[in-house]
């Protein structure tokens, strides 16, 4: 049989146009395709919103799966083609008057349809005819690459909008509890460690710039009127050339622990001004002690004990030249280490004496059991000395306990004349005066001046 060349090329030709056209069409149906689909009123599946806008679950459920086909949709109002209920709309579907519609779980009346999604509290269902078939696919290719997770979707999201808003408001109080208690976290335990060293940075900047001062108070012999000592007190001058007093920056130096530092400062800083002062006219050839403040709770530290024996030894200080002041505004934990710390630094050329003796934890028994070489009676016991009986026996006893005892009594906070005139008929040759009736706290350079006159 002979083949007609011709015949052949053009049922070739045939072919080429027929599978170019399909693909051509296909091609621009996928970027035209626009289905058609049911609408009825349902609320919350399909409602007319304040806005009259289209919204629901039904409604943004395929809003979602359409922007992920590229595939546009419209509405048919069932309302105004004679379906006024969800029978209507599915004879509608089966007559072929609508691609697309929406379901409830559990609608057996349609019996081939397309099982898209499932949740936990049902299922929900896209239905399409035969014609529709491409873009079921479609959508069921969709959610099976794009929404796998049953959890963490825009499925579950949409879902959620409309169906469980409580589990949106527990979210909501979830991540404000959340953020409390991340807040409360950072207030207790992150705050106070940022604050600390803020304070920290900033005490030792003081200290760099010589803002913290060194102020001198005498304590005299007030049958002889000779100067027997000083105590120094810390001071600390503010960005505007202000002297505060201890009460406004001694808690800062407390909560940043650094107690410690700036004590070993000040006695070291003392110990300085102690070979200037040693030159003054008012104690020059004369015995005399520069005393610092510290706490019973400070000489627990073994590490500041150390510290302190190192700088006496650093600057060859003269025995008896040094008080240690000790404050006692706290408990005493270990007395036995305190009183074997203690033994070490008088061994050292230390002194020690016990301040304020009188008030808050004081009591006899410590005088006894720690091996003191003064006593420094509070002013509160000065201040009534001639008012109240029991104030003026209280520092005839401690006169007479200094007496047996060897100690030097040193009387804190006079002021007025009567109260020197009662001390010095007090029977003790070691008994000293501290106040404002001498001299009230000077600096260094002031006290090159200072003189006592005479009575």
């Amino acid at each position: 049989m002979k083949i007609n060349k011709k015949a052949v090329i053009i049922i070739l030709l045939f072919i080429c146009l027929l599978t170019l056209s399909s693909k051509i069409k296909d091609s621009y149906m996928e970027k035209n395709t626009t289905i058609k689909v049911g609408l009825y009123s349902y609320e919350p599946y399909y409602y007319v919103d304040k806005k009259n806008n289209i919204t629901g679950y039904y409604h943004d459920f395929l809003e979602l799966l359409c922007k992920n086909t590229n595939i546009e949709y419209e509405y048919i109002n069932m309302s105004l083609v004679g379906a006024k209920s969800l029978d209507d709309c599915i004879k509608m579907f089966e007559n072929g008057e609508v691609d697309v519609i929406s379901i409830p779980a559990g609608n057996n009346s349609l019996k081939n349809y397309n099982n898209i999604f499932k949740y936990s509290s049902g299922v929900v269902h896209i239905i399409g005819n035969e014609n529709s078939k491409d873009i079921i696919n479609k959508f069921d290719k969709i959610i099976d690459v794009k929404y796998s997770s049953y959890y963490d979707n825009d499925f579950t999201n949409i879902y959620n909008k409309y169906f469980r808003k409580e589990i949106i408001i527990i979210n909501l109080i979830i991540i404000l509890i959340s953020f409390l208690f991340i807040l409360f976290v950072i207030y207790k335990s992150i705050y106070p460690l940022i604050k600390k060293r803020i304070m920290i940075t900033k005490i030792r900047k003081n200290k760099e710039k010589n803002n913290y001062i060194l102020y001198y108070q005498p304590i005299v012999n007030p049958k002889n009127n000779m100067v027997v000592g000083f105590e120094s007190l810390l001071r600390l001058k503010d960005k505007n050339n202000k002297i505060l007093s201890p009460a406004l920056f001694m808690k800062d130096i407390e909560e940043s622990n650094m107690i410690c530092e700036m004590t070993l400062w000040v006695l070291d800083r003392a110990i300085n001004d102690y070979k200037i002062i040693s030159n003054y006219e008012c104690c020059k050839d004369n015995e005399f002690y520069v005393s610092i403040n510290l706490s019973f709770k400070e000489l627990e530290n073994e590490y500041f004990v150390d510290k302190l024996i190192q700088i006496a030894k650093d600057n060859n200080i003269k025995k008896g030249s040094v008080y240690l002041e000790i404050v006692e505004n706290v408990s005493i934990e270990d007395l036995n280490k305190i009183k074997s710390n203690i033994e070490v630094l008088k061994d050292k050329g230390f002194k020690i004496a016990i301040d304020d003796f009188g008030v808050e934890y004081s009591n006899l028994n410590i005088l006894e059991r720690v091996a003191f070489d003064a006593i420094k009676l509070d002013k509160y016991f000065t201040d009534k000395i001639l008012k109240s009986r029991i104030n003026s026996e209280v520092i005839k006893f401690l006169t007479n306990v200094a007496i047996i005892t060897n100690k030097n009594l040193i009387i804190e906070g006079v002021e007025e004349k009567y109260q020197v005139d009662e001390i010095k008929e007090l029977p003790y040759n070691n008994l000293f005066i501290q106040g404002y009736f001498y001299s009230k706290p000077l600096l260094i350079e002031e006290l090159k001046n200072f003189t006592i006159e005479a009575e």
